[in-house]
């Protein structure tokens, strides 16, 4: 079975588009890309007493391979190209564009791999 997989986060803005296909008997491969933001606060940034944001958006692209193991456990693999267009700092409260700093980072090659449990999990028929 194929599927398209679009999800969002608690916002309107879609934030993944994958496209999954089940493999072997527990497993499923999943291509495609996310979208992440990171966003935090600098507190005497440069000796200013002022705060500022630091501000950066993610694009995720490439392989999943997820492993269903039994009772609850699921191993994940992934890999592919992260790329991060533009990160910023700027001044609390004032727009992006006033920003005292900024990078655009090459992209770069991403692996993660994990263990999930799911206490919850129904078994599949």
């Amino acid at each position: 079975m194929s599927a398209l997989v679009l999800g969002f986060s608690n916002s309107i803005a879609q934030t993944k588009a994958y496209f999954r296909k089940e493999v072997l008997q527990n497993g499923r491969v999943s291509i495609g890309s996310d979208l992440n933001s990171t966003i935090f606060y600098l507190h005497d940034f440069q000796g200013s007493d002022k705060v500022y944001t630091f501000s950066q958006m993610e694009i995720n692209s490439g392989l999943t391979y997820e492993h269903n193991l039994g009772r609850s456990f699921i191993a994940t693999l992934m890999s592919g190209i992260k790329t991060i267009p533009r990160a910023r700092i700027f001044e609390k409260n004032k727009p992006q564009r006033d920003y005292v700093w900024e990078a655009s980072p090459g992209p770069s090659f991403y692996m993660n791999a994990g263990l999930s449990f799911n206490p919850f999990a129904k078994k599949r028929k």
